[in-house]
């Protein structure tokens, strides 16, 4: 027996329930629900959705099917876990920008008024989502700042062109089903402005506020051969802002202490 016609199907309510085969005890049904064959068309492509509909034999002499809404394979969370390592690339960018980034443009301009300055940080991190994600990332930036002395301290403002690339491998595992590994490659590309002043300087140490903003563009690519998932590409644009006060003590000549709070905010778009 073969059920067809996607049209009419979809055209029918969820939960909608039909007897498509009635005897009566004299004539039983005979076979098993394998003998059923699904016409594909109500199944989507790459096998990312549950069928359509169920059936009920369980009554003597009927075999119901019932319409059903299609959701989601469970598999496919797999998919999202390239976009959570993209965003999680995306804050280790903003981390280079508020700690290194600041810190190299405010020690190149400290004599010269403008420089240029640079930062680079590279790992591996590991991210546990309910599965885990593995990233190995570079992140690097370059700019101009320019600092001046101003009556309550030092100033120092620039901007800069920030990257960022890397590559991931993503573990799923499901209960019954078998596990999906995901790879792909992240990068993002954009730029930013930052500023920092430095007051109330004494020989004990000094006092500092701190911020930046950026923007830019990230992509990030996944790929499974598992569940036909193939390849997924993900391209959006992002922005972020930070913003810090502390105070630097000094304890000895050459030793100090840096006490701070950070407030850091990236956002990626769909």
């Amino acid at each position: 027996m073969t059920l067809g016609g996607k049209e009419g199907l979809e055209n029918l309510a969820d939960g909608f329930k039909f007897d498509i085969i009635t005897t009566s005890a004299e004539h039983p049904i005979e076979g098993t629900l394998k003998d059923v064959f699904i016409d594909p068309d109500l199944v989507l492509q790459h096998n990312l959705f549950e069928r359509g509909v169920t059936f009920d034999a369980s009554s003597p002499g009927h075999i119901i099917i019932t319409k059903r809404p299609r959701t989601a394979q469970p598999h496919l969370k797999a998919l999202s876990e390239g976009a959570v390592g993209g965003q999680a690339f995306l804050n280790m960018g903003s981390d280079l920008v508020a700690g290194d980034g600041i810190a190299s443009a405010v020690h190149a301009s400290e004599d010269v008024g403008f420089s240029l300055y640079s930062a680079l940080s590279y790992g591996h991190s590991r991210y546990d989502t309910g599965s885990h994600v593995d990233l190995d990332v570079l992140s690097f930036l370059l700019g101009g700042a320019y600092g001046t002395d101003v009556s309550s301290g030092r100033l120092t403002i620039g901007a800069f062109f920030e990257f960022g690339d890397g590559e991931y491998d993503s573990y799923n595992d499901f209960s019954g089903r078998a596990a999906v590994h995901g790879s792909g490659d992240t990068k993002y590309v954009g730029g930013g402005i930052m500023g920092r002043a430095d007051i109330m300087k004494s020989d004990t140490g000094v006092s500092y506020a701190e911020f930046s903003a950026r923007a830019g563009r990230a992509e990030t690519e996944f790929t499974s051969n598992e569940y036909k998932l193939s390849r997924r590409d993900l391209s959006s644009s992002y922005y972020g802002f930070h913003a810090g006060i502390g105070r630097v003590f000094n304890l000895t000549d050459s030793t100090s202490l840096d006490l701070f709070g950070k407030w850091l905010y990236t956002r990626q778009g769909a």
